[in-house]
């Protein structure tokens, strides 16, 4: 017995596409988080993983411009 007879046989049919519209619901809602983003805040989201404590020096205070 194949999986696809199980769901046409037990009218189980609604659950994979629900699972799929939930997943492209979220798909799409972080992907517009994303994109709503600044510039500014996402520098400063890609530094946190590298401060201990400190403020980590941005791209031109390193380089001395």
């Amino acid at each position: 017995m194949r999986l696809s007879d199980l769901f046409a046989d037990g009218g189980l049919t609604f659950f994979p596409i629900v699972g799929l519209l939930i997943f492209f619901g979220v798909f799409v809602a972080v992907g517009f988080r994303v994109m709503r983003k600044g510039r500014t805040e996402m520098n400063h989201n890609a530094r946190l993983p590298l401060e201990d404590g400190a403020v980590a020096a941005t791209r031109g205070e390193r380089s001395g411009q």
